[in-house]
């Protein structure tokens, strides 16, 4: 999803979609500062990542988010704690085998969707061409930084 032109302020380096890095409405999400680092030391074992949030890689960050965020737009794997253990261990096995065939994580925008669309959109978008795939994931995380931005400018 080519930005150049669209109005949104992204670097030089990312008018054609690609970010270098993670996207900065979620790179704004990370757990910073003080509570950030309080965050961390608490759940770090628990989700299998490094104590300090300034060592966390761009999947640790996405990983961390997906797990545990649930205020924001920008969490798109949501409710996970409202799925049964059954669910649970199918969504780890869609999003490790879509992770392994796409080469990126699973992203969708799911305000609004219940938890049988987000299922369904894993498993249709599991099996498209990853090129196509890339496109979707880009335009959800549109729709993710749009919902985000919108929310922040109605106040």
């Amino acid at each position: 999803m080519p930005l150049a032109g669209s109005g949104w302020p992204v670097p030089d380096e990312a008018r054609d979609g690609w970010w270098p890095g993670l996207p900065y409405p979620l790179h704004d999400m990370r757990p910073q500062g003080y509570m950030g680092r309080l965050f961390a030391r608490a759940e770090h074992r628990a989700l299998g990542v490094a104590p300090d949030p300034q060592a966390w890689s761009d999947d640790d960050v996405l990983h961390v988010l997906s797990q545990r965020c649930s205020d924001t737009s920008g969490c798109w794997i949501a409710g996970l704690d409202a799925l049964s253990a059954a669910e649970l261990s199918e969504m780890q096995a869609l999003n490790r085998s879509y992770r392994e065939r796409h080469g990126f994580p699973f992203i969708i925008a799911v305000r609004r969707k219940t938890k049988a669309q987000i299922f369904e959109a894993i498993r249709t978008r599991l099996a498209r061409d990853t090129e196509d795939e890339r496109a979707a994931a880009l335009d959800q995380i549109g729709i993710i930084t749009k919902g985000r931005i919108d929310a922040l400018l109605q106040g």
